[in-house]
């Protein structure tokens, strides 16, 4: 922890670098405002010591650069001319703590070490955000097809911008994982995600409040403004086209407050709102879902392809949700033969991604070697019936075709020309 005084006493400056230094810190002394800032500018400190009343700039307005530069770099204000309304301004102005002179070292040791604390805290939280994030980088959306390398255009320029933004797409697609993946990537990405479904969002819209699951209680009149002071970068409002055209017009209502209040209130620079649209499967107008108004409140959209539209993908896909299914369970990492293969990519995928992993994640139960066969993927067919409305009817003819067009493409490849 780096630690910097500053006081144009030099007495004073000399006390405080003795006693820090006992305490085994790094410290630096500058006796002057103008100093400081030069100083901050080219060292990265954790924590500083300010007189409030020097020479040139006061210590008021040294506060308000430095938090204006690093927010998270924690002042004390030190001075021999205390009042209650020089301790609130400064503390309303970020300042950790207000002391008065001549010091006691005991407070202040104490002081110290709960700076000390809260930014080991801090670090901790990095780590283990950085640990979540993780798993919704920018690099694990699986993006070799030409329909996904767009998704991922539009998600860095969304990032970017930080726009509101409507994800939509057939059930199953994985817009969610696109959410998390947008909020995880984005300016707030330290902060915390609320996902809200449409049932919740409903009664929010009707009743003007609702307890979420997480715990956290939202209110439509303080709505975002409660949740970003609870820690909220990211709202997702899932599935907005099943709540009812009043609860929609009065959705729109809402966010057209705090579209417009974003470009006054700095404290919605890092606040993202994110909807999400399901629509059935060969839906071509998904316009007719959500009323006009409605589509207004987002500046930008993304639409996300069936995995039958990026084939290119699905292999790749297979193999992460393998390598993820081992990591949460333990047990052997599995290899996909080759007929297997060419069957992933002529199925149509009614059920996108979401049938995907049913079925590789009922292969890595029954499968009783390392190598997924066609034999093992027949036999998910009879759990996959029993799981699901669809018949999985066409399986046998693919596996049967997706053998037969490798073995003429083995043909081809061994015949001479």
């Amino acid at each position: 922890m780096n630690i910097l005084v500053v006081d144009d006493d030099q007495g004073v400056r000399k006390l405080l670098t003795e006693f820090i230094s006992e305490l085994n810190y790094p410290v630096q002394a500058r006796a002057s405002g103008e100093e400081a800032l030069v100083e901050f500018a080219r060292v990265e400190y954790d924590l500083i010591f300010l007189d409030l009343q020097m020479p040139g700039m006061d210590g008021f307005e040294v506060l308000r650069r430095i938090k204006e530069l690093n927010n998270e770099c924690e002042v004390i204000i030190i001075t021999a001319y205390g009042s209650v309304n020089s301790a609130i301004q400064a503390l309303n102005m970020g300042a950790y703590a207000y002391i008065n002179k001549p010091f006691d070292f005991v407070e202040l040791e104490r002081i110290i070490i709960r700076v000390k604390e809260l930014i080991d805290l801090r670090q901790a939280y990095r780590l283990l955000a950085n640990e979540r994030l993780r798993s919704f980088h920018l690099d694990n959306l699986v993006s070799v097809s030409p329909a996904m390398r767009e998704v991922k255009k539009r998600i860095i320029k969304s990032g970017e911008a930080g726009s509101s933004t409507l994800i939509i797409g057939e059930l199953g697609t994985g817009k969610r994982f696109v959410s998390r993946i947008m909020h995880f990537n984005g300016n707030g990405k330290e902060s915390l995600l609320l996902q809200i479904n449409a049932e919740d969002l409903e009664s929010l819209l009707t009743s003007g409040n609702f307890k979420h699951s997480d715990g956290v209680t939202i209110s439509l009149e303080n709505f975002p403004d409660d949740l970003i002071q609870q820690g909220y970068g990211t709202v997702v409002l899932n599935g907005i086209q099943n709540i009812a055209p009043k609860s929609m017009e009065k959705l729109s209502e809402v966010l057209q407050q705090i579209l417009t209040r974003n470009h006054y209130a700095t404290k919605y620079n890092n606040f993202r709102l994110l909807g999400i649209l399901d629509i059935p499967r060969g839906f071509s107008n998904p316009d007719v879902l959500v009323a006009e108004n409605l589509w207004n409140c987002f500046s930008d959209f993304i639409v996300i392809p069936t995995l039958e539209e990026r084939t290119e993908c699905i292999v790749p896909l297979a193999q992460l949700f393998f390598q993820s299914i081992v990591a949460v369970k333990g047990g052997r990492n599995f290899y996909i033969s080759q007929p297997v293969r060419e069957f992933l990519r002529l199925y149509e995928w009614p059920g996108n991604i979401s049938e995907l992993k049913f079925i590789l994640d009922r292969l890595s139960i029954t499968c009783p070697s390392r190598l997924i066969s066609a034999d093992d993927l027949h036999n998910v067919q009879r759990d996959y019936i029993e799981n699901s409305e669809r018949p999985f009817s066409n399986l046998s003819g693919l596996l049967t075709q997706a053998e037969k067009q490798l073995i003429s493409q083995t043909f081809r490849q061994k015949t001479p020309n």
